[in-house]
C-alpha cells in the first residue's frame, strides 16, 4: 500500500506500506494480543489479496485446488443408517452455508492467513455440535489462546482515512467472546482454531507467501503507477521551481492546487512543485525528459512475478492462467507441473482440512472418514488412432453412439431398441415368476413417506435411498429416554420440580431444566400454576401431543427400511390401476404390489443378467394415448413407488 508522506524539505514522495513481520504486542490493559502494530494485519492481507493481480489469481487457483472437488465420504465399511446420516452432514446448515461452502471459506483463510477458525456451538445432549464459519480476520486470542474475542472493529479510520487501534472494541455492537474449543466440557458456544507453525511467532499464523510481501506490494505500486501514467497521456513530468522564498505550508498548497487546477487532470498530476528559498523570483521550469521506464518496469515486473510465484510455493504460473512468453505449456508439461503441485503442496493441505473435519467428527460419535475429492484441471485427452487401438468392436460402436447422443438397452433376447423411440410388449413371464418369487410381504409394517422414482441406475438408486433416510432423521422429533421418563413422571404428578425429577431420573437439574424447556416449546407440555401452602410454583401439565409420544415407541434407525411397489403413477392419481390395454407386467406386478409384496433395490437388482444390459426398473408397459385425445406418452401410467417405512407393526 502506498503512503504519502512529507518530508523536512517538503518533497512529497511514495513509500511502500509495511511488509515486515507483523508484531504480536500484549497489552496490559486489554486480554486480547495485537495482531500486527494497529491489530489489522489480516486486514493488510486482505489489502494485499485484493490489489494484487498475480497474489489473488494464486490464492483464489490454490483454494480452487484444495476444496474445489467438495467432500466425499468412505462408505464402505458403514451400514445404510450410517451412510444416511453421513450423507446429511454434507448438506446440513454450517451457518449460512453447507460443509462444501463453508470449506471453500476455510480453505481462502488457510491460505491468505494460514490458519482456520470454527465458530461451534454445543448441543442440549452435548453429544454432538453445530458448526459455522467464522471471518478469521475479526478473530483476537490471548497468550495461552484459552479465549478468542469477536469484532469487526478492532480498527477505526481517522478522518485521513488512516486505520487507528480501536482501544475499546469490547464496546462494539459485535463483541463476543468465546471459550476454546474442549470436547470434555462440552458446554455453550466455541473456536476451534488451527495455525500453521511458525518459528518465531507463537499466537498467530504467518501467511505462506510471507517472504514474498514485499514483492507483491512492488507489484501492485508498479501497477498504480502504470495507470497514472495512462490516466495522464504518457506526456513528460515537469519540476517548477520558485525563488522568491519558501512560503508557508497553507500558501504553498494553494499554489500547487491552482496550477493543478489550471494545467492538468484533477487525479493526474504531471506536475511536482518545490519551493526554494534563493536565486532570483522568476520560477524555473524544467522538463523531465521520458527515461527507459519500459525496460525497467519489466525487469521490474519480471523479478516480482518470480518471486510471487517463488512465495507461494508455485513452480508453473500457467497452472493459473498466467503464461510467459517463450513458455511452451504443452499439456505433457502442465500435467506434470499440476501432478507436481498437487503432490508437494495441494495434498498436504486438504489433509489438514481432512484431518480437523474427521477429527471433530470422530468427537461428535460418527465412524465416518471425510475426504477432499482431488481437482484435475489438466485432463487428458487422446486422438482417434488411440482411443481406436484399445477398443473392441462392440466397444467402438458403443463409443460413436455415445458421441452422437444415441442412448441405447437390451432387450431380454440381447435385441438392441432406441429408448428414446416406442418399444414393442416384450415377455416378461420368466421376470414376473421371479419377481413374485422373492416378493416380500409388508401389509403389516408402516408407510412413513413415498415418492415416484425418476432415476434407475444403481448409484442413484442408492444415493436417493440414503437422502430419504436421512431426510426421515431431520423431519422426524424423536422422544429422547430422558424425555419420556421426565412426561411419565408428570403424568403422575404434575407438582413435581425440577430438583425431584433430577433425583428420580439421576440427571442433573441444568439437564432436566433444559429438556423441560425443549418439551415445552414443542407444545408435550404446558405450564401451570399450582398452589403449595400460601405460595404458588410452576408445575407441568402433559398435553395429548405428550401422552401421544409414551403410547408411541419411536421407531429406531435398524427398524427403517426402503422398499419398492408397482403401482399407478403419482400423474394418474384417481385412475383405475389396471384398464384394458395394460401389459402383462404392469396387470401382474401392479397386482404383488397390491396383495403387499414389497421388493428392495437389492432384489431388483439382483434379476439383472451380468451378461446383458438389461434394466428391470425400466420395464414398464408401452406407448400410452390419453383418452379421446391425440396425446401419446412414450410410457404407460405405471411406475416404481420408492417407500420408506418402519417394520413396527401398526
Amino acid at each position: 500500500m502506498a503512503d504519502e508522506n512529507i518530508n523536512s524539505d517538503t518533497m512529497r514522495f511514495l513509500t511502500f506500506g509495511n511488509s515486515d513481520l507483523p508484531i504480536f504486542r500484549e497489552v496490559k490493559s486489554k486480554e486480547w494480543i495485537y495482531y500486527g502494530e494497529k491489530n489489522d494485519f489480516p486486514y493488510y492481507l486482505i489489502d494485499l489479496y485484493t490489489e494484487s493481480a498475480y497474489h489473488k489469481a494464486i490464492i483464489d487457483g490454490k483454494v480452487d485446488y484444495i476444496s474445489g472437488g467438495g467432500w466425499a465420504i468412505k462408505t464402505d465399511k458403514l451400514n445404510t443408517e450410517q451412510k444416511a446420516l453421513s450423507a446429511r452432514i454434507l448438506e446440513q446448515p454450517f451457518g449460512i452455508y453447507n460443509l462444501n461452502e463453508a470449506t471453500l471459506r476455510w480453505t481462502l483463510d488457510m491460505e491468505m492467513f494460514n490458519g482456520i477458525t470454527i465458530h461451534g456451538v454445543w448441543s442440549k445432549d452435548k453429544k454432538s455440535a453445530s458448526l459455522h464459519y467464522i471471518d478469521m480476520a475479526n478473530i483476537r486470542t490471548n497468550a495461552d489462546e484459552s479465549k478468542f474475542f469477536y469484532t469487526n472493529r478492532w480498527f477505526i479510520q481517522n478522518t485521513s482515512g488512516e486505520r487507528v487501534v480501536n482501544n475499546k472494541p469490547d464496546k462494539e455492537l459485535d463483541w463476543k467472546v468465546y471459550e476454546k474449543y474442549d470436547n470434555v466440557k462440552r458446554e455453550g458456544e466455541f473456536i476451534y482454531y488451527w495455525k500453521a507453525p511458525y518459528p518465531t511467532q507463537k499466537v498467530y499464523p504467518i501467511p505462506v507467501y510471507q517472504g514474498a510481501v514485499r514483492w507483491i506490494n512492488i507489484d501492485i505500486s508498479l501497477a498504480k503507477y502504470f495507470f497514472h501514467t495512462v490516466e495522464n497521456a504518457f506526456v513528460p513530468t515537469h519540476l517548477i521551481n520558485f525563488f522568491n522564498g519558501e512560503p508557508s505550508q497553507e500558501k504553498s498548497d494553494a499554489i500547487e492546487r491552482r496550477i493543478k487546477e489550471k494545467w492538468t487532470k484533477p487525479d493526474g498530476a504531471r506536475l511536482i512543485v518545490n519551493f526554494a528559498k534563493s536565486k532570483d523570483t522568476a520560477a524555473d521550469v524544467q522538463t523531465l525528459q521520458m527515461t527507459d521506464a519500459d525496460k525497467q518496469y519489466d525487469a521490474v515486473r519480471k523479478f516480482s512475478e518470480q518471486a510471487i510465484f517463488s512465495g507461494h510455493r508455485v513452480t508453473s504460473s500457467m497452472l493459473f492462467g498466467i503464461y510467459r512468453e517463450g513458455a511452451l505449456g504443452g499439456r505433457s508439461e502442465l500435467a506434470f507441473a499440476e501432478e507436481h503441485f498437487q503432490n508437494a503442496y495441494i495434498t498436504n493441505r486438504q489433509h489438514i482440512l481432512e484431518n480437523i473435519i474427521n477429527e471433530l467428527a470422530s468427537d461428535f460419535g460418527m465412524t465416518s472418514e471425510f475426504y477432499l475429492n482431488r481437482v484435475r484441471r489438466i485432463g487428458y485427452m487422446f486422438d482417434d488412432a488411440t482411443i481406436v487401438s484399445v477398443l473392441s468392436q462392440e466397444e467402438k460402436r458403443k463409443y460413436v453412439l455415445e458421441q452422437l447422443g444415441i442412448k441405447e438397452v437390451l432387450n431380454p433376447k440381447g435385441q438392441i431398441f432406441n429408448t428414446d423411440l416406442p418399444t414393442n410388449e416384450i415377455s416378461q413371464k420368466e421376470w414376473i415368476d421371479k419377481f413374485k418369487l422373492i416378493g416380500k410381504d409388508y401389509s403389516n409394517t408402516k408407510l412413513l413417506y413415498e415418492r415416484e422414482l425418476h432415476n434407475y441406475d444403481i448409484e442413484s438408486v442408492r444415493l436417493s435411498e440414503e437422502n430419504y433416510i436421512s431426510n426421515h432423521f431431520a423431519e422426524t422429533i424423536k422422544a429422547t429416554t430422558l424425555e419420556r421418563s421426565i412426561i411419565d413422571l408428570l403424568t403422575k404428578d404434575s407438582t413435581l420440580q425440577p430438583e425431584a425429577i433430577a433425583e428420580a431420573t439421576k440427571r442433573s437439574v441444568s439437564d432436566i431444566k433444559a429438556t423441560l424447556t425443549d418439551l415445552l416449546d414443542r407444545e408435550m407440555l404446558k405450564p401451570q400454576k399450582i398452589n403449595i401452602g400460601n405460595d404458588t410454583a410452576k408445575g407441568y401439565d402433559v398435553t395429548d401431543k405428550g401422552t401421544k409420544t409414551l403410547s408411541e415407541k419411536p421407531a429406531k434407525t435398524a427398524e427403517l427400511k426402503v422398499v419398492y411397489r408397482y403401482g399407478l403413477s403419482f400423474k394418474f392419481k384417481g385412475e383405475s390401476i389396471i384398464i384394458p390395454t395394460s401389459r402383462e407386467w404392469c396387470r401382474e406386478i401392479s397386482a404383488e404390489s397390491e396383495s403387499g409384496k414389497r421388493w428392495t433395490s437389492e432384489d431388483i437388482f439382483s434379476l439383472t443378467p451380468a451378461e446383458t444390459d438389461i434394466n428391470p426398473w425400466t420395464q414398464r408397459g408401452g406407448w400410452y394415448t390419453k383418452p379421446k385425445t391425440d396425446i401419446h406418452l412414450p410410457q404407460c401410467r405405471h411406475a416404481w413407488i420408492q417407500e420408506l417405512r418402519t417394520t413396527i407393526t401398526n
